[in-house]
């Protein structure tokens, strides 16, 4: 018997299968997956009721991103595989269905990734300010060099850090929670991919995603990149608008932020040192921590600040990788 499995068409629609079977293979031609609009998307994703993409198949699929030590780098096969598995879990009626690789799903689903991480960067830049902005008396470049050393902004009291309390920081929870656990809420579950376990302790690399944006914050304020006392005063309507420098890009002669910005290239290796580090900690010390991300969350809203699988090689790591030891 010949089995014929439907594939996602890349440039044409799907339908909800009927009672007479799947929808056929639709061919289309390859677009670039930045070209790619949400309007690309299946039919039956566009017309589900439920809303399935945003309120359960999106949010699953950033759970398992959040679990891996380096979530700027998921390799494309373990995101195809993901993807795949959440998808037979969420849309159970559309059968045989294949993600394609150069397909519109892959692509709105890295594009959501790129929003997590940069929501990372943004909200741990209005974390910091909120708490400068508390705090009249010293000048914002030795707070932040103060926070800095000895990377004190980890600890749950940064005047008298313990070993016991890393990564219990206000702003290493509050980021936590306002952007990875609101991110996650109404995730599917699914018992191949363990999403319980990544539920209750599988967060190491949404923990290390926050500590590098917090220290990446605390970085641009004390070289000078951002001015506590002009950024405070642009708050218009209770909105906060940072403006990065912007450098000459020697290749293309143009100028760009890029040297600034929360990228893999720059801050990568941070990210994947302090989820290593944390990892050691174990299961329980994580959910803790969770814990105390959602309790953040719960009492206080969600920030309103929010805009805009890794190898663990011990070469490409640094220090911050030892932190608990």
């Amino acid at each position: 018997m010949d089995i014929k499995v439907k594939e996602e068409p890349v440039d044409s629609k799907s339908t909800v299968p009927s009672s007479s079977g799947c929808p056929p293979k639709a061919k289309g031609v390859t677009k670039p997956r930045s070209a790619y609009r949400k309007e690309d998307l299946p039919d039956f994703i566009l017309s589900d009721p439920q809303g399935r993409w945003h309120k359960k198949f999106l949010p699953t699929l950033i759970l398992l991103l959040g679990s891996i030590s380096h979530p700027f780098d998921l390799p494309e096969s373990s995101l195809l595989q993901f993807a795949q598995s959440t998808f037979h879990i969420v849309y159970p009626e559309v059968c045989d269905f294949v993600i394609a690789s150069t397909g519109p799903i892959i692509a709105k689903i890295l594009q959501r990734f790129c929003e997590w991480r940069s929501n990372f960067g943004s909200t741990a830049i209005a974390l910091i300010l909120d708490f400068m902005a508390h705090d009249k008396t010293r000048d914002p470049v030795e707070v932040a060099t103060a926070m800095l050393e000895d990377r004190r902004f980890l600890y749950e009291d940064m005047q008298f850090p313990q070993k016991h309390e890393i990564y219990r920081s206000t702003f290493v929870v509050t980021l936590l929670g306002s952007v990875h656990l609101t991110a996650i809420q109404g995730h599917a579950t699914i018992p191949t991919l363990k999403t319980d376990e990544l539920a209750y302790s599988g967060m190491q690399g949404a923990v290390g995603m926050s500590s590098a944006a917090v220290e990446r914050a605390l970085t641009l304020i004390q070289k000078g990149h951002i001015d506590v006392d002009k950024s405070l005063k642009a708050i218009k309507g209770g909105k906060l608008s940072i403006t990065l420098p912007k450098s000459l890009n020697k290749y293309t002669g143009k100028q760009t932020s890029a040297p600034y910005l929360f990228l893999d290239q720059l801050w990568g290796r941070a990210v994947r040192s302090y989820a290593h580090s944390i990892s050691s900690r174990g299961d329980d010390y994580i959910h803790n921590i969770i814990q105390l991300a959602r309790d953040t969350v719960q009492g206080t809203g969600v920030l309103p600040f929010s805009t805009d699988a890794g190898s663990d090689e011990p070469e490409e790591l640094d220090e911050r990788a030892y932190l608990c030891k």
